[in-house]
């Protein structure tokens, strides 16, 4: 980009001299063109992950449960590494992490009779630094009047395979929170074309409920309305709003615009150009 500015001043340089225009003021008008387009060009900045390359195989693996005299029926799916460039110990450990956040949805429940639940997922992020996985859970149980629709996820750093909440790969504090929230889109609203009315009722309620003390211990079964995962170039926060305006909110923002507040362990895996 900065090369092809440059070269498109010094040709109208070139094509003036060749008229006899004044020189000294054509020169001067080069150099600020000059100058401008290479301002510009090193404005640009690339916050993507630059590591997007995988040499990650996945496959599907499930845990399903049909007992029609307890009226159980449970169908959770769930990725699981099967090639990667990690040891043989830290597939295990990543797969186990992944598993076993999936099946967390059972322990919520003081009794699985007469429980219907689903459990579909979404790779939100799959390279040879991170795998980030976000789960759909819809569930009945008993005699709840209405399904139970929540999210849960996982985010792993395939280096050392341990699982990454949110305090981990941002600075949580409530510049971040205000920040955050101010700049993000629900994305889940906008993929299901919620109303106006219910976009912004959900919002004011995400909004409200979501504290500094909330998104610090978010990632966590104990806090389980809040949760995380990254995109190649985003960041991932769902939260959990009341069921009649949609059971939970899955905002994002660009890492571009939250970089101040990224650590490390997000910035180590970027560039800026």
């Amino acid at each position: 980009m900065v090369g092809k500015s440059v070269r498109s001043s010094m040709k109208w340089l070139k094509l003036f001299s060749n008229k006899g225009v004044n020189m000294r003021k054509i020169y001067i008008f080069s150099l600020i063109a000059i100058i401008t387009s290479v301002c510009c060009a090193c404005g640009n900045i690339d916050t993507s992950l630059t590591n997007t390359k995988t040499n990650n195989t996945l496959i599907e693996d499930s845990y399903v449960l049909n007992d029609d005299e307890k009226e159980i029926y449970i169908d959770i799916r769930y990725p699981q590494l099967a090639e990667s460039t990690a040891s043989d110990e830290l597939i295990e450990q990543i797969n186990y992490l992944i598993k076993e956040t999936a099946l967390t949805i059972l322990s919520e429940y003081s009794s699985l009779d007469n429980a219907q639940i689903k459990v579909t997922y979404d790779t939100k992020c799959n390279n040879d630094n991170f795998i980030s996985v976000l789960f759909n859970v819809n569930s009945v149980v008993g005699v709840q009047a209405y399904p139970r629709i929540l999210c849960r996820t996982v985010t792993i750093d395939l280096q050392t395979g341990e699982q990454l909440r949110l305090n981990d790969m941002v600075k949580v504090n409530q510049e971040f929170v205000d920040t955050f929230f101010e700049i993000a889109t629900n994305v889940r609203a906008y993929s299901e074309e919620w109303s106006k009315e219910s976009l912004e009722a959900i919002n004011k309620s995400a909004k409200e409920s979501t504290t500094l003390k909330a998104l610090t211990s978010s990632d966590r079964t104990t806090n389980p309305d809040y949760c995380s995962y990254i995109t190649d170039h985003s960041l991932g926060i769902c939260v959990g709003v009341p069921y009649a305006i949609g059971s939970y909110a899955i905002y994002e923002a660009e890492f571009k615009d939250i970089e101040e507040y990224m650590k490390e362990i997000l910035l180590q895996d970027k560039v800026i150009t």
